[in-house]
């Protein structure tokens, strides 16, 4: 039982901390760290973004915030992707965050070994910054395509 206890308030230190750090851009992030702590003040619809049959997705909204959340969930022979969008209540998009697990053979094969990425996307005054899992900017000539990739599946998940 104290191992449990243990790793539940490691688990809420870590959270605690990243919550009140300094982070680039604190207004997308803020967005995101208050649906992480208040989770449970939204309620969850199934969307259907008209995607491959095994991935799935949810909306997650609340009459006491003033922004929405799409989660959407992409599964594919070497990779398992979660993206997460946060957008105000017009649709605008403020933040996403992507965690993909890659494999270097089908996801079934036993032998695979994984690669984890994590990434967010901040839309900030009309622009699009692309941090890594560290926060760190990432200057690459692949940002356009990145930046279509993830406005594309935020627009496929809107639509419906």
């Amino acid at each position: 039982m104290r191992k449990y206890t243990l790793l539940l308030f490691i688990s809420f230190f870590v959270e605690s901390s990243f919550c009140q750090s300094e982070v680039p851009y604190p207004e997308g992030f803020n967005l995101l760290n208050d649906f992480t702590l208040n989770k449970s003040l939204f309620k969850q619809d199934i969307v259907d973004w008209g995607s491959k049959e095994d991935d799935y997705g949810y909306v997650w909204k609340s009459d006491q915030r003033d922004y929405v959340v799409y989660e959407l969930f992409q599964f594919r022979n070497e990779a398992e992707i979660h993206t997460l969008y946060v957008a105000d209540n017009n649709l605008k998009c403020k933040i996403a965050r992507r965690i993909a697990n890659n494999y270097d053979k089908g996801w079934i094969d036993t032998t695979k070994t994984m690669v984890k990425t994590e990434e967010y996307y901040l839309f900030v005054d009309g622009g699009f910054k692309r941090l890594g899992g560290d926060l760190r900017e990432i200057n690459s000539p692949s940002n356009d395509t990145v930046r279509k990739e993830i406005e594309s599946l935020f627009k496929a998940a809107t639509q419906k």
